[in-house]
């Protein structure tokens, strides 16, 4: 099969970021960027509903024509406007979209549940930077000991470190001064590098800004509950193991669907946990992680991008699962397991070593999802859309012009700015 008959996308940022609108309209909408050589624009993708409830055909819209497009409520409004309101230089990524997301139901939530959670969300937020902090300390507080042959500094595993280090009561019961230890530890790290104890620190709380999604590092997996990735990661595994405790019961075309839903699943969980593997043996000796910085703030922002964006989306699919579960009807669980299956993520040519055989069984799972074909439609009458020909046609013509400065930032066409 042609890659343009694929109906993978290229990569993360070409499938978009999910942005959660209440209007029914834009239900499984996801924001993407055009680059059109020296500008960019923005457009949202919906399921078209063209084709059945089985196809994979998307619509496409300019995102600055949403407003006119759906009926959205106050707190649609409000989370249209912010992130429109994204700086140029900065991309509507998964991660910044979820920030907006949960300022925005914060104050403009339609329920005081919602409203709630939003501020649940952001103290974990804040619990999750403490956690990973705090493993970095006792990462440090290891090869300290190492290094000045420090037995219990040496040995102590990342939780105990962890608990002592916050719990000021029990770090009085071991005898240990938890302040006296980090500023041991931040001193010993501060010579190792030749830098001054604020850079190390600098350092420190940057990591932790970029890490905290994961909460912290060297923990047993299982057992972490930190993390707002590791958290989702956590649903989808329960969403995993509820659908196959009810396919056990299930008529044969409920289980049959459940094993495609299933498929997927695995296949985003299994990437996934690479990058969890590839976080822990990362930072496994903490002090090369300071001493090649840059590298490390490589690793940090790319492996953040890609789990990201792997789990983008899924969220919603569990809470409609676990919903419908909760209800105890079998045809309202149908319902759910036939919409999951039709909005299920796609993992993108980008990520996907098309020489496995893993890829083969994975074309073959699309193909068993009744040929979903993701298509570029009109609104209203299925044909070809227009506009994106137009748009097409003009990035083509910008690409024949002299390049621009890849360091300059591009503008965004926005409201008012049509072709």
């Amino acid at each position: 099969m042609s890659r343009k008959g694929r109906p993978l996308p290229m990569s993360f940022e070409a499938r978009g970021a999910s942005v959660p609108f209440e209007s029914t309209s834009l239900r499984e909408c996801r924001l993407r960027v055009v680059d059109l050589g020296r500008e960019l624009d923005w457009e949202i993708t919906v399921p078209s509903g063209m084709g059945g409830t089985d196809s994979r055909s998307v619509m496409i819209l300019p995102w600055r024509d949403v407003p006119a497009f759906a009926g959205m409520t106050l707190r649609d409004k409000e989370l249209y406007q912010r992130i429109d309101d994204i700086d140029d230089s900065e991309s509507p990524d998964p991660f910044k979209v979820r920030e907006i997301r949960i300022r925005v139901d914060q104050t403009m939530g339609e329920t005081e549940e919602v409203r709630q959670q939003a501020a649940l969300e952001v103290d974990r937020e804040k619990q999750d930077r403490l956690m990973t902090y705090l493993s970095f300390l006792a990462q440090l507080t290891r090869d300290c000991g190492i290094r000045k042959g420090d037995a219990f500094m040496a040995s102590a595993d990342t939780a105990l470190l962890m608990r002592l280090t916050k719990d000021k009561e029990a770090s009085k019961e071991a005898g240990l001064d938890a302040s006296a230890l980090t500023e041991r530890v931040l001193s010993f790290a501060s010579e190792e590098l030749d830098a001054p104890v604020k850079v190390v620190n600098k350092r420190l709380e940057e990591l932790t800004s970029y890490m905290a999604p994961f909460g912290a590092v060297n923990i047993e997996a299982e057992n972490k509950t930190d993390g707002f990735l590791t958290r989702t990661r956590n649903e989808i595994k329960r969403m995993d193991r509820t659908m196959t405790q009810y396919s056990k019961t299930a008529r044969t075309e409920t289980s049959d669907r459940i094993t495609l839903v299933r498929f997927a699943i695995k296949d985003f969980l299994d990437y996934v946990d690479d990058r969890f593997n590839q976080i822990e043996q990362f930072f496994s000796y903490f002090m090369n992680v300071f001493r090649e910085y840059d590298k490390t703030k490589g690793f940090a922002q790319q492996i953040r991008r890609d789990v990201s964006y792997a789990l983008d989306g899924w969220s919603h699919l569990c809470r409609i699962w676990f919903t419908a579960l909760d209800s105890k009807e079998g045809e309202t669980i149908d319902d759910a397991i036939g919409y999951i299956l039709a909005n299920l993520p796609i993992m993108p040519d980008e990520e996907v070593n098309q020489n496995d055989d893993r890829s083969k069984v994975r074309r073959g799972f699309e193909m068993a999802r009744v040929q979903m074909v993701r298509t570029m439609v009109n609104w209203t009458d299925n044909t070809v859309d227009k506009e994106l020909e137009q748009r097409v046609a003009a990035a083509k013509e910008e690409q024949a012009k002299p390049k621009v400065d890849p360091n300059q930032v591009k503008k965004r066409r926005r409201a008012g700015a049509r072709m």
